[in-house]
């Protein structure tokens, strides 16, 4: 008899063997897909959707139900607020079209602006409009250091700071 998905899942969980190997595709914020690749697949898939952006900095996509289907996946994500997952028609108050270099479209959160130079790079800007992250035009994802980015560059005193300065 075939295991269930939870069977599987709770016996690798209790650090016994499962039937087979429990498969885990985007139900935690460590276990998604790059967008890019999100959407190579959805081409090959036949699936006529827009990536959901779920991590601009990573460029994570959420996967859809037909692509979680096809992977087998035993798991599913229980994160609403932190995936994004809301109902279809809050979608355009959350999230707008943007338009790769390459011409690929994807949905990213209305809250993450994005800049896009004139070699292709793209920049994560932060609410202070300073660059804070490059994508490469052949980078699947934002690289993970500040471009100039010194938010204390005015602070002469650690008394001076009310609040840790974020990014965004």
């Amino acid at each position: 008899m075939m295991e269930t998905s939870r069977e599987r899942i709770l016996k690798a969980v209790n650090h016994e063997e499962p039937s087979e190997l429990p498969v885990d595709l985007g139900s935690t914020p460590y276990t998604r897909i790059t967008a890019d690749a999100l959407y190579e697949l959805n081409e090959f898939l036949g699936i006529d959707e827009t990536v959901r952006i779920f991590d601009p900095m990573q460029w994570l996509g959420i996967p859809n139900e037909e692509v979680l289907e096809f992977s087998g996946t035993d798991s599913v994500s229980t994160f609403l607020d932190g995936a994004r997952l809301l109902p279809r028609e809050s979608e355009n108050d959350l999230f707008e079209l943007y338009r790769r270099p390459g011409g690929k479209e994807y949905l990213k959160p209305r809250d993450v602006e994005i800049e896009i130079d004139g070699e292709g790079n793209e920049y994560l800007v932060a609410g202070n409009g300073k660059r804070v992250m490059k994508r490469s035009p052949n980078s699947y994802y934002f690289d993970d250091y500040p471009l100039d980015y010194t938010p204390l560059e005015d602070v002469d005193d650690v008394s001076e700071v009310e609040e840790v300065p974020s990014a965004g």
